[in-house]
């Protein structure tokens, strides 16, 4: 964000336009799947999970437990049975989307109830519809640009988020999904609307990953970095207020991180904590 407001302030740019919302508006989250078996539409389910999986080269029954059954399950049984033993806490490599990660120290973890809140956000997300639902906290997520107040504005440039205009999003949610949801086709929606503007290598993209190899190239260039960050941190240290991370802990999972192990979620789990750390330290 910094390099990128750098470079817009070099260029004279007073105005920058973001994608930000374009995954909530343009495309589907999937988790239809769940409302149309809720629904008792089993030909439906089978028939989509299938096209889902050809089209991202994945497993029918992972997207089927992912997207159709979980988000039916009650808010205990979506959690293994060692995190729910543990009262919330996920084991590393294993981390899930509402796990509690381990290098959270247990008077903060029980101080602030972040399992009963866990548990509470899986409940909320499992409102039919469910689709509607995700989207609903997605957008909530976005609410508030953190670039704009401490980098862009200072520089005179303003960000501009066009997908996230309340217009938009209107137009674009009520729309038939049968637009948005296209197997194979990453933002349909946008695609068919810049189809004579945009370079192939972009229309027909199928997906993209942002735990991919500059991602882990960079995690591994600058280990010694995030862990000098991970033990300067006043997040980290445990007679410090508020002491939150168990720098330990954090330090080798992030070795062990930057050595492969961990899905996207183990993953983003590690990303929000070192995020958290270095806006601590900017603002100590």
């Amino acid at each position: 964000e910094t390099v990128l407001a750098e470079k817009a302030a070099e260029l004279g740019l007073n105005t920058v336009l973001t994608g930000s919302g374009a995954e909530i508006v343009a495309e589907t989250n999937h988790y239809g799947l769940a409302d149309q078996l809720r629904q008792g539409q089993w030909q439906a389910v089978l028939q989509k999970s299938q096209q889902w999986a050809i089209a991202s080269n994945q497993n029918r029954w992972r997207i089927l437990t992912e997207f159709a059954v979980k988000p039916l399950l009650p808010a205990w049984l979506r959690l293994s049975p060692r995190t729910v033993f543990h009262q919330g806490v996920g084991r590393w490599p294993q981390l899930g989307s509402y796990d509690v990660a381990p290098w959270i120290r247990p008077h903060f973890r029980r101080e602030q109830r972040l399992g009963a809140i866990n548990r509470r956000l899986m409940r909320q997300l499992s409102i039919p519809p469910i689709e509607r639902s995700l989207d609903q906290l997605a957008l909530n997520c976005l609410a508030g640009v953190w670039a704009n107040w401490y980098l862009n504005n200072p520089r005179g440039i303003h960000i501009a988020q066009p997908f996230l205009d309340p217009r938009v999003i209107q137009f674009c949610l009520a729309l038939p999904a049968a637009i948005r949801d296209q197997p194979g086709l990453k933002k349909p929606l946008m695609s068919l609307g810049f189809n004579d503007l945009l370079p192939p290598a972009i229309l027909h993209r199928k997906y993209k990953a942002n735990f991919n190899e500059p991602y882990w190239k960079g995690l591994n260039q600058n280990l010694e970095g995030l862990k000098q960050l991970v033990r300067r941190s006043p997040l980290g240290q445990a007679d410090s207020s508020p002491s939150i991370f168990d720098a330990a802990v954090l330090s080798h999972c992030l070795e062990n991180h930057a050595g492969g192990m961990g899905d996207i979620d183990s993953g983003s789990h590690l990303c929000r904590a070192l995020a958290l750390m270095a806006w601590a330290n900017t603002n100590a």
